[in-house]
């Protein structure tokens, strides 16, 4: 399909023609202008190149269904991200002795043309230091090892840029799909009934302004929240998702794009209609075809979760609530 776009100054809009099209209602759109605008349909469907609108005033664009503002950076902005995967935890050879993480791990270092590197604890803790004193400053005060691996994975993939998978991840099959796309962020939802992006496996270049809004998001979050003690715990189970986790996470990637005048979505899913150099969303076969998460965090004696049961015992206080994730 032909679209032209002119200027009519006299009439201080924009006219749009395109062949063949129809006029179509301004509720076919999603975050549009307040004003009526015309735009075009195609047979198929909303017309997925760019086209030109303009509300009272502020220029948008029509994209996959969706008014975005007009001057976002194209394609030739977005810098590429290494096939490097970074994964970490409290050692190597503790990742040896359980036998379901080695294989994991193995699965990984195994992905031909794929650079890999392991950080352990005190590794991880220098990067963190010497990207930031004032953030590591509240990281070393964190009481779970999963909250001090949470800031790592944000801080590695903004300095070095590449993919960040959980020691338990499997890789099943050509994992390219996470660095192939020149985009700044590669998600995917969570494999599981909540509507948070996934931060167990994700993908962003080197000095990504996504991951970069994510730290500050997480910094601000951190230091509003003061000390964090057993009682915390008791009071928010879910404290590690809200603070460094996916909750966090997902906030901070969709406010980042609607500072920017793009427009909010409800289900994670939909935000697959971005413009996939801005961010790209995978689908939901991501998870049955490319990568497993096997979650020991969540259901191991040694993950996560029974750290923060642990931490909050030993603290005098009762057995937090089951913990069950927030949709």
């Amino acid at each position: 399909m032909l679209v032209c776009v002119s200027r009519v100054r006299s009439l201080s809009a924009w006219v749009l023609y395109a062949m063949p099209s129809q006029v179509v209602s301004r509720r076919s759109l999603e975050g549009m202008p307040s004003r009526e605008e015309v735009f075009c349909r195609t047979e198929e469907g909303v017309v997925v190149q760019n086209t030109c609108l303009v509300g009272d005033g502020r220029e948008r664009m029509a994209v996959n269904g969706l008014w975005l503002p007009v001057g976002l950076p194209g394609p030739g902005a977005v810098g590429g991200i290494p096939p490097h995967v970074w994964q970490t935890h409290r050692s190597q050879a503790y990742v040896d002795s359980v036998p379901r993480l080695r294989r994991a791990q193995r699965s990984w270092r195994e992905v031909p043309g794929l650079d890999y590197t392991f950080c352990d604890d005190a590794t991880r803790d220098t990067m963190v230091r010497e990207f930031s004193p004032r953030l590591y400053k509240v990281y070393r005060l964190l009481p779970l090892e999963v909250m001090k691996a949470d800031v790592w994975r944000y801080v590695v993939l903004y300095v070095r840029g590449g993919v960040y998978a959980d020691v338990d991840t499997y890789s099943l099959s050509d994992p390219s799909v996470l660095w192939r796309p020149r985009s700044w962020l590669v998600v995917a939802p969570e494999n599981c009934q909540t509507n948070y992006f996934c931060q167990w496996v994700f993908a962003a270049p080197e000095g990504s302004p996504i991951i970069g809004f994510v730290l500050q998001e997480m910094m601000r979050r951190l230091e509003a929240e003061g000390q964090i003690d057993p009682a915390s715990f008791v009071k928010d189970p879910h404290l590690v998702h809200r603070l460094t986790g996916p909750a966090m996470f997902t906030d901070a990637v969709r406010s980042f794009w609607f500072r920017k005048g793009l427009p909010y979505l409800g289900p994670i899913s939909s935000y697959a209609r971005y413009p996939a150099h801005l961010m790209h969303v995978l689908g939901a076969s991501f998870h049955r075809k490319v990568v497993h998460h096997i979650s020991l965090g969540a259901s191991s004696l040694s993950g996560w979760q029974a750290e923060r049961d642990k931490l909050v015992i030993r603290g005098g206080g009762s057995h937090p609530r089951p913990f069950k994730r927030l949709n």
